[in-house]
């Protein structure tokens, strides 16, 4: 996950909903976040952003799937130039 190409969007909050319960993350130096011992099931992304923001796949879904014992995966970028309107 990136702000820009090539540098992470470390500090972004993250909310995670999904199976009744609301997680809330922050995005590492590195870019990337981890929640750990999450129930399988389908989780919605929420980014708090005053920015655009992009997510992939292009169908730019807000869901995930968590397998058991598995993980799930998304990309997103924000725009620092454009504001949500």
């Amino acid at each position: 996950m990136v702000g820009r190409p090539g540098v992470a969007d470390r500090g972004r909050k993250i909310e995670i909903q999904g199976a009744g319960r609301n997680y809330e993350t922050t995005v590492d130096r590195d870019g990337n976040l981890k929640l750990s011992a999450l129930a399988p099931g389908r989780y919605v992304i929420v980014l708090k952003a005053d920015e655009a923001f992009h997510l992939s796949p292009p169908a730019e879904s807000t869901t995930v799937d968590v397998p058991d014992k598995g993980c799930a995966e998304f990309d997103f970028w924000v725009d620092p130039f454009a504001k949500k309107g």
